[in-house]
């Protein structure tokens, strides 16, 4: 609150009158902010969903990072958000191996080094590179890594099922 945009890196938009917009505030803290609008365009709400340098529950660390790529973050015409944080790996309780993590709203829906239920056994591999999106449905697509060897690590999946594996035969 008071701060101001220094940069806007990125918007994402739903038919509903709402935007999430993700950049950096004059305090030189990357965020995403939820804004609701009415009819006009005039500024209703605003929800800030995650700013740098904030330790979110659960995590060990203060976020770090925050990705403001079109494909890394998603909102639907419910309102239900996508999102992804990065945490301070450089800190004490900070490791490299479960510092990346997705959120739906504000709980966290995957977290690198977690075991995935698609492909059953495998572990989430490093999300900094994953892709998402979110349906109106509120069901989910998700393009990232798994643990396992780099000729076959990638999957897509749609919420618990696998769509396609790397080494998959293409039907």
């Amino acid at each position: 609150p008071g701060s101001f945009w220094e940069t806007i890196a990125e918007v994402w938009a739903n038919g509903s009158n709402q935007i999430m917009v993700g950049g950096r505030t004059d305090g030189a803290k990357d965020c995403i902010v939820k804004i609701t609008l009415d009819a006009s365009g005039a500024i209703m709400t605003e929800e800030v969903l995650v700013i740098e340098g904030v330790t979110l529950a659960g995590h060990p660390t203060p976020i770090q990072g925050l990705s403001l790529s079109r494909y890394r973050n998603s909102i639907n015409n419910s309102g239900n958000t996508l999102w992804f944080v990065d945490d301070d790996h450089t800190v004490a309780g900070g490791s490299t191996a479960n510092d990346s993590w997705v959120y739906r709203d504000n709980m966290p829906l995957w977290r690198e080094g977690d075991p995935m239920t698609v492909p059953m056994g495998s572990i989430y591999g490093t999300l900094s590179s994953c892709e998402l999106n979110l349906n109106n449905n509120g069901d989910y697509v998700f393009q990232g890594a798994t643990n396992a060897s780099f000729s076959n690590d990638v999957v897509l999946v749609n919420d618990t099922d696998l769509i396609a594996a790397e080494g998959d035969l293409v039907n």
